[in-house]
């Protein structure tokens, strides 16, 4: 059940990987398309100025902070967030270490070792006469 929920969450990590970069390409044209906003409505208002400028800057301010924040919360996130071959090749590193642990720990190749090194010793000793 581990490993499935591990290999799901390597393909959940491409996927919200790709959504994130679509949304931190949809924030940056939003953010350019406020400022040109900003600078067409300067240019064609005819009215008080002033009270304009108060008004847009606020808008801005605003605008700002929600475009900064959610553009830093996503690059963040997607810096952060591993790939899915990252996620395979640990997985694949963490199965061979597990598999590793469990022959050496065998019967059967606690056997072979003890056996290996008998042996050993004989040719050790056969070599040396």
């Amino acid at each position: 059940m581990t490993l499935f929920l591990i290999l799901w969450f390597a393909d959940f990590c491409d996927s919200f990987s790709a959504i994130t970069t679509g949304l931190i390409i949809v924030m940056l044209a939003l953010a350019i398309m406020a400022i040109v906003w900003v600078a067409i409505d300067l240019d064609s208002y005819g009215g008080d100025v002033d009270d304009l400028v108060r008004y847009k800057k606020l808008i801005n301010k605003k605008l700002i902070k929600i475009f900064g924040i959610t553009l830093i919360v996503m690059i963040s996130i997607s810096l952060l967030l591993p790939s899915s071959r990252t996620i395979y090749i640990a997985t694949g590193i963490n199965a061979i270490t597990e598999t590793t642990k469990t022959v050496a720990n065998s019967e059967t190749a606690k056997k072979a070792i003890e056996l290996l090194n008998i042996k050993l010793d004989e040719s050790l000793e056969n070599a040396k006469k």
